[in-house]
């Protein structure tokens, strides 16, 4: 680990924020991603598309504890392909 460095005067004048968790190791990430890949462990999704409507929408669903798993705001010209790796849950 070494230290690190920035410009203190401008996260304090500009009101920023550093944040930072570390949860496990990196070999430790590295043998969870090894392991669900040899498993094909996949994420569940619900997708809404990026627009006003489908913000709101996936707003209102987390707001009432309807979301599943994740939320996910797809772009228009991706919404009809799959992100690797990816299931989906309507």
């Amino acid at each position: 680990m070494g230290n690190f460095d920035f410009p203190w005067t401008d996260i304090v004048t500009k009101e920023l924020q550093i944040k930072g968790s570390v949860i496990a190791s990196r070999a430790i990430y590295n043998s969870m991603l090894q392991f669900a890949a040899k498993e094909s462990i996949k994420p569940v999704i619900q997708k809404f598309p990026m627009t006003a409507k489908g913000a709101t929408e996936a707003l209102d669903l987390l707001r009432d504890g309807l979301i599943m798993y994740r939320g996910v705001l797809v772009r228009e010209e991706f919404s009809t392909r799959k992100a690797f790796g990816e299931s989906i849950c309507d």
